[in-house]
């Protein structure tokens, strides 16, 4: 009796060990499939004549690629891209507070969008690793480059009407009036086929 006691107290256990252990890898798989395209952290850099988007890839060094998107007078004029690059790891505090490193580099790209992709000297880089080595800060290291707009032309034009033949010159009715009339009342017939005659010859 004590010996099925003991059994039934541990068969829940090893049911529960193979499905934690499943759960464990279902965790994995999502993780790897969230992490498929590369992209650690991605964000928006809003404005009302130029607004961007940006991706961090990366696993030791990081790529930081900005493409932008100018507006003028309500419509896209004109795209183009550049590439930071740096290595976050330089500095501690990202490998502590990765999360926290990406969002801080997000608001000094809101800060200074206005020397994003222009100004080569400029490094991006956040308060909380700014005792960190230089190559812990985001640099330029390629430059503004156009991106060639694909939207399709619109016409705004009216459509060309269809050319048509009209008939300048009336018709000479006498021969028919002639004919259905007789020569007696060919001129009355005439007179009349002139007019009801319509544009078409």
């Amino acid at each position: 009796m004590r010996l099925c006691r003991n059994l039934a107290m541990f068969l829940p256990l090893f049911w529960l060990a193979p499905c934690d252990s499943a759960g464990r890898e279902k965790g994995t798989e999502r993780k790897k499939d969230e992490t498929e395209d590369g992209v650690a952290f991605k964000g928006k850099i809003p404005g009302r004549e130029t607004s961007c988007t940006w991706t961090a890839s990366g696993e030791t060094h990081y790529t930081l690629k900005v493409t932008c998107l100018v507006w003028r007078k309500g419509k896209s004029s004109r795209r183009y891209t550049c590439e930071y690059t740096a290595e976050p790891a330089l500095c501690s505090r990202f490998v502590m507070k990765p999360n926290a490193f990406w969002k801080d580099i997000s608001r000094m790209l809101n800060r200074h969008k206005r020397h994003v992709c222009k100004d080569a000297h400029k490094t991006i880089g956040v308060r909380m690793c700014k005792s960190a080595p230089e190559g812990a800060h985001f640099r330029l290291v390629s430059p503004m480059m156009e991106i060639p707009m694909t939207t399709p032309s619109v016409s705004t034009g009216r459509p060309e009407d269809t050319p048509t033949t009209v008939c300048k010159q009336r018709a000479d009715h006498r021969e028919l009036a002639r004919e259905k009339c007789g020569d007696a009342w060919a001129s009355f017939c005439d007179f009349l086929f002139n007019i009801v005659q319509s544009e078409d010859c």
